[in-house]
């Protein structure tokens, strides 16, 4: 593995595990963004969004919401994904 390749997983290690925001949050996805893991900072925060939603799920329009999100996201899940495991 390259030294940059191994600065970039350091570096979003080190971001993971700091999250506790959403501005953390927001950072992880832009850097995430900058090292080519994502291809869209504003799709993923539309994720994030949804997912804290889940929590407080009390009808079925939000249930739907959420539930047409999910699906739609996974082709990015597994981009990402496949973006990490290049990297390893």
């Amino acid at each position: 593995m390259s030294e940059n390749k191994a600065l970039d997983i350091s570096s979003l290690k080190k971001a993971i595990k700091s999250l506790t925001s959403a501005k953390r949050i927001i950072e992880l996805f832009r850097q995430a963004a900058k090292n080519k893991l994502i291809a869209d900072v504003d799709l993923w925060m539309e994720f994030n969004k949804a997912r804290n939603k889940t929590s407080h799920i009390y009808n079925e329009e939000v249930a739907q919401e959420t539930l047409k999100i999910s699906l739609d996201s996974l082709e990015h899940f597994k981009a990402f994904v496949e973006a990490l495991e290049a990297r390893l």
